[in-house]
């Protein structure tokens, strides 16, 4: 359901289905003036164009790209594959009038909304038309080798419906030799970049508009972004400063400390009286405290090298331990505990 497939079929009555190496719609299917010989543009975009002969093998494959349409001329030795209508109108000029199609050149021709061969062979005219398009009316003729030979705008608001070569006889312009030789032509002009929309008021005039022109500078994305960085680094090497010199005044007191039991004690305070005798000495060699001293409150790194995931796992074990302890108490007062309970006491 939904899929779409090709057909053949000969005057004799004979069908057959063409097999297509591609999955999605079928877009265009050309014979050549030759009825040897026929092409397809078929499968989901970028699209594929093959070439087929009239009991359906395929003989040649076009490649991949964004193409919609294949024509070839009265002659019918050369064939163009081209993208039209929402695509970007790329045509490819291809020779087959030899035993393999050759390619001979590619070229841009946007806004196409139809297309068609002069009966020469030689040249096609590219158009566009309302009302497909209103705007940029007008057609443009070219060499099959991607010289642009003549252009004609329609100046608005005159619109153009339809663009057609006078016919000719078969047979008057007979087959000539193809040829990769680029003719003379006119210059191809670069469409403008279209500029971004402006009320009326403020066309003519230079544009003021700055992107961040009420935000205070160190608010501008780019420099908030750069010195939220340098101010992280800085912090980083601050506290990496900070840990080393922590620990190397622990490591000091330890060694200091060695002689009185391995705890750091506070140096006394020179007495300068007695000739810069020390205070009183206790055993231990360390200096003794005067009454109603506070003592030493300084912890070392612990401030610093503090853990919260170590804490946190204390603070759990402690809540445990004071579990156990107030069970511990009712089961002492005779109370009756439940059988969890009995092996969360166990566990201790």
């Amino acid at each position: 359901y939904g899929k779409q497939q090709l057909h053949g079929i000969n005057t004799k009555g004979d069908a057959f289905m063409i097999s297509l190496s591609k999955e999605g719609p079928i877009y265009n299917a050309s014979w050549s003036p030759a009825g040897r010989q026929f092409t397809v543009v078929y499968g989901a975009m970028p699209a594929k164009a093959s070439l087929f002969n009239e009991k359906g093998d395929q003989l040649f494959d076009f490649g991949t790209g964004h193409k919609n349409m294949a024509l070839y001329n009265q002659q019918g030795n050369i064939l163009m594959i081209a993208g039209f209508g929402n695509l970007r109108g790329k045509i490819d000029m291809w020779n087959t009038s030899g035993q393999k199609p050759d390619h001979i050149s590619s070229f841009d021709a946007p806004d196409t909304t139809d297309v068609k061969w002069n009966p020469d062979g030689k040249h096609i005219v590219t158009s566009t038309c309302a009302p497909r398009l209103r705007l940029d009316n007008g057609y443009k003729i070219w060499h099959y080798t991607g010289s642009l030979i003549h252009e004609h705008k329609i100046s608005p608001p005159d619109e153009l419906w339809e663009v057609d070569w006078q016919t000719r006889a078969d047979g008057v312009f007979p087959s000539f030799p193809v040829s990769k030789q680029k003719v003379q032509g006119i210059e191809i002009k670069q469409e403008p970049a279209k500029q971004a929309y402006r009320p009326p008021q403020a066309r003519g005039t230079v544009s003021t508009f700055k992107l961040h022109e009420y935000q205070p500078e160190d608010t501008k994305p780019e420099e908030k972004n750069k010195k939220d960085k340098e101010n992280l680094s800085k912090a980083v090497l601050k506290n990496k400063r900070r840990r080393e010199n922590a620990k190397k005044r622990k490591d000091e007191e330890m060694a200091a400390g060695g002689g009185g039991g391995g705890q750091p004690q506070a140096a006394a305070p020179p007495n300068h009286q007695n000739g810069g005798g020390g205070g009183p000495r206790g055993n231990g060699g360390g200096g003794q405290k005067p009454p109603g001293s506070k003592g030493n409150d300084y912890q070392g790194a612990a401030g610093l090298l503090y853990d919260p995931e170590v804490e946190k796992k204390k603070k759990k074990l402690n809540d445990k331990l004071n579990s156990i302890k107030t069970l511990k108490q009712q089961q002492a007062e005779g109370k009756q505990l439940e059988k969890n309970q009995l092996e969360k006491i166990a566990k201790e």
